[in-house]
């Protein structure tokens, strides 16, 4: 019986640099994504799927069409996927300054992606987990704290539904993890994220931000795989539904 990993959300930051990292273990993914391509597409053990998340019955009859004979089970599904929503250079086209500034249509696509779609993803690909499977969902800092939105600029506050999103991440994870205990299907983990640097970001953020950081500096994806391998890994064989934080300090203040 052949055992893979499937990321779904595996061309951003987070889920792209998982799946990097496990086909150097020559492990086999299988990435999904709402873009055309993948850097990894034409890597040894993987295979990409261009699905949107947002709609489940695709991606639910492709397993079911492809995988008849049942002749694989997963042995992590990482959801990665998210939708986030950040400064922007222009304070003319910048999104933020509360809700009054925002429409219905922004707020529901955020829910859907951020909650929804994680649900539909844990139903479409239940039936495939085993006693061994782990499923790693991430939520955030925001999802434990309000944001400080002083520490952004041109006024940006962060979407309510987006801190929103993060709070239900960890109780769909422990609710996850009790159900999958009852029916033999693994463990359910989360990880907790404070920042993680990236180029895109500005350099005032970064020093606001990290007068909040005990330890001085922001996540890296190397720290955020780190955390990753060790709940997915027998290390932690007895560790289901809890989160663990990877913030440098930041809630802990």
């Amino acid at each position: 019986m052949e055992e893979l990993k499937v990321v779904v959300g595996c061309n951003g930051n987070i889920g792209n640099y998982i799946s990097e990292n496990e086909l150097k273990r020559e492990v086999k993914v299988i990435g999904i994504d709402i873009s055309e391509d993948c850097i990894h597409s034409n890597k040894r053990n993987f295979q990409y799927l261009q699905f949107d998340c947002t709609k489940p019955d695709f991606i639910e009859s492709f397993f079911k069409d492809k995988f008849k004979n049942r002749h694989f089970k997963i042995r992590s599904l990482i959801l990665a996927a998210a939708l986030d929503s950040i400064p922007i250079e222009k304070k003319e086209d910048q999104y933020g300054f509360g809700l009054s500034s925002q429409e219905f249509h922004e707020i529901n696509r955020r829910i859907k992606v951020n909650i929804t779609s994680q649900i539909y993803m844990l139903k479409v690909f239940e039936d495939y987990l085993f006693d061994k499977s782990h499923v790693c969902l991430f939520s955030s800092i925001y999802g434990v704290r309000s944001p400080d939105h002083k520490i952004y600029s041109n006024n940006f506050i962060k979407p309510l539904e987006y801190t929103t999103s993060k709070s239900a991440i960890i109780g769909l994870t422990k609710h996850f993890a009790i159900t999958s205990s009852y029916l033999n299907k693994g463990r359910c983990n989360c990880l907790i994220l404070g920042g993680i640097i990236n180029h895109n970001q500005e350099g005032e953020f970064i020093k606001n931000y990290l007068k909040k950081v005990p330890l001085k500096r922001m996540a890296s994806l190397e720290d955020v795989y780190n955390a990753y391998k060790f709940l997915d890994s027998e290390k932690s064989a007895y560790i289901t539904g809890t989160s663990l934080t990877v913030d440098g300090g930041y809630t802990a203040l």
